[in-house]
């Protein structure tokens, strides 16, 4: 399991954005019961906008082989962390 710093949430059952580099990546902690589609539709309508495409729920494991996406959220039972990454960074991180 990934260890993040404390996540601030606003209701226990609505995602939120707790980490961004730039236009390369986005985390989200969400309800266990949101799908990879509902993930990347809230961070396009919610996130910042990136300039290298839409946002993208990633697996880490294609680059890690450590951890999958989603993996559990270590502060609140039955959420999860996603990983996104724009559209250009998904295409790079797939050659």
């Amino acid at each position: 399991m990934i260890s993040h710093d404390h996540i601030t949430l606003t209701s226990p059952d609505e995602p939120v954005i707790f980490a961004s580099l730039c236009d390369i990546s986005c985390s989200i902690c969400a309800p266990a019961s949101m799908n990879a589609h509902e993930i990347a539709a809230y961070a396009n309508e919610h996130g910042t906008k990136s300039e290298l495409g839409p946002w993208k729920v990633f697996d880490v494991y294609e680059i890690t082989r450590t951890s999958h996406t989603p993996n559990p959220c270590n502060q609140v039972d039955g959420r999860v962390h996603w990983f996104l990454l724009s559209e250009q960074m998904t295409k790079r991180a797939g050659q």
